[in-house]
């Protein structure tokens, strides 16, 4: 682009500049007819793929082997024993925050990972008995 308005400072007569203008509007517009050529083929691949996985994005998941560990698991991260462990564990880091004196930054590191743990594990359980309130059920 550089050399092209040099051409048009450098260059005195003024059909030479409408001659250099028009070559480099032509190789932007290749350029520009290339790129749209490519993006359409990429939006009508698009749409074709939404089209045809429309029906077996609409079968549900069941009876998969992960699906009841992941369940157990769910229950187990929002159980009683759960919250507890993650209030004491919320506890124990407040209180080497505060009274741990100088710690590396390592260790700072270590107990505010520990601290963001326990706010998420004990999150749904507090909630729900800080509010008396659970999700939405939709029939």
């Amino acid at each position: 682009m550089k050399k092209i308005l040099s051409v048009f400072r450098c260059a005195g007569d003024a059909v030479n500049n409408k001659i250099y203008h028009f070559a480099a509007i032509g190789a932007a517009d290749e350029r520009v007819t290339k790129l749209g050529r490519r993006m359409a083929f990429l939006s009508v691949l698009g749409v074709a793929a939404m089209v045809v996985s429309e029906p077996s994005m609409a079968g549900t998941a069941t009876g998969l082997p992960w699906e009841t560990p992941m369940d157990t698991i769910k229950q187990s991260l929002t159980g009683p024993i759960a919250l507890a462990i993650s209030i004491i564990a919320l506890a124990a880091a407040g209180a080497a925050l505060v009274f741990g004196g100088e710690l590396s930054e390592f260790t700072r590191k270590i107990i505010m990972l520990v601290m963001a743990l326990a706010l998420l594990v004990s999150g749904a359980s507090l909630m729900t008995k800080l509010f008396s309130a659970s999700g939405a059920i939709i029939h």
